[in-house]
């Protein structure tokens, strides 16, 4: 039996404690309170609407949004997902104000007709090349066009190059009238096959320095969708030169590493002229902009596809000599573009690039 001294100590703790809780104040309950509640329940129901569809409102088990919220809806459905990039060519809508030929590549791409391709060969004294490089181009490439931009020729070749078109509707001539260097050359060319409705821009010598026999390989990985713009390098494996001495290599390969470590840039052969473009990149960088000098421009032009965000590949070719006529490299075309390579890094100090296209 208890001891009746303990149990009498028990009642009256229990006693005690029951006059504390009926002494308790009860807690108030505001109108702002009411209010708040219900502001939090509609903004939730805004921003996560499947967590009020599943569960009634103040249930505790209806799901409720993170600390950084939905991933359907208050953030994107991969926070870290790369940002968008350079449309394809079949989503470009055409642009108000813009002319039909030049919104005509993307109306025929979205019918999943065959890409025209537009060869652009720059001619300054290249009679002897002229005629054979035109039919080697268009032997290998019989969906394609050429373009032929004459400066002025004293040796004929631009008549030689109107001959030709005359012969074959799928060769047009550029007349320019004096001799203003590569860079204005291939300008002019730009917006020349922009507005005949190019989809894909090759650019190449006449003097069979670029071979003919490696475009199919430089269009393939544009046309599956791999890339935006290919550059035909001497210096990737599987690249040579093989008839040029030990200077000369030095020279290039130096002017390249170079530009690429200035510019931050991890492609080997940043000096090539063999490139193919999506008419898209041509846009992008504007190239009204364009600097208007020698080689340097092959410089410039990889360095703002880049900053625009095209996809950039190497393919190797083995450059080869011209057949006839002259070189027009010289020391002041390479002092030019060891100018342009620190104007450009100075310019765009600030400029991020932006994020590589995925393939569409």
């Amino acid at each position: 039996m208890a001891d009746p001294a303990v149990a009498a100590a028990q009642a009256t703790a229990r006693e005690e404690s029951s006059d504390c809780l009926q002494r308790r104040p009860k807690r108030t309950v505001h109108a702002d309170s009411h209010r708040s509640n219900k502001f939090l329940r509609a903004l939730l129901c805004v921003r996560v609407p499947r967590a009020c569809k599943l569960a009634p409102r103040g249930s505790k088990l209806a799901p409720r949004a993170s600390r950084v919220g939905d991933r359907g809806a208050i953030l994107p459905a991969e926070p870290f997902a790369p940002r968008k990039s350079m449309p394809a060519a079949r989503k470009l809508a055409p642009a108000a104000g813009k002319s039909a030929s030049k919104t005509q590549p993307a109306r025929r791409a979205s019918h999943g007709a065959e890409p025209r391709i537009w060869v652009i060969v720059p001619t300054y004294n290249e009679r002897e090349n002229l005629a054979p490089i035109s039919e080697a181009i268009l032997a290998t490439l019989p969906a394609a066009n050429i373009l032929i931009v004459d400066d002025a020729s004293p040796d004929g070749t631009g008549q030689l190059a109107n001959e030709l078109a005359a012969r074959n509707p799928r060769i047009a001539v550029l007349h320019r009238q004096a001799k203003q260097g590569l860079g204005r050359a291939y300008v002019a060319a730009f917006h020349d096959v922009l507005d005949r409705g190019a989809d894909l821009v090759v650019h190449m010598d006449a003097d069979f320095s670029h071979p003919v026999r490696y475009l199919p390989s430089l269009l393939e990985p544009i046309q599956a969708g791999r890339a935006d713009l290919v550059l035909g390098s001497r210096y990737v494996k599987g690249g040579r030169i093989p008839r040029w001495n030990i200077l000369r290599q030095v020279v290039s390969r130096g002017g390249s590493l170079f530009a690429g470590v200035v510019l931050l840039m991890p492609y080997r052969d940043l000096t090539g002229g063999f490139k193919v473009f999506r008419s898209e990149v041509l846009r992008a960088i504007s190239i009204d902009r364009l600097h208007a000098g020698g080689y340097a421009f092959q410089i410039e032009t990889t360095f703002l596809s880049r900053l625009a965000g095209a996809r950039i590949l190497e393919v190797p070719i083995t450059f080869e000599e011209r057949r006839a006529g002259q070189s027009k490299m010289s020391t002041a075309i390479f002092m030019e573009a060891f100018r342009l390579v620190l104007i450009l890094r100075i310019k765009n100090l600030r400029r991020r690039r932006k994020a590589l296209p995925s393939a569409s």
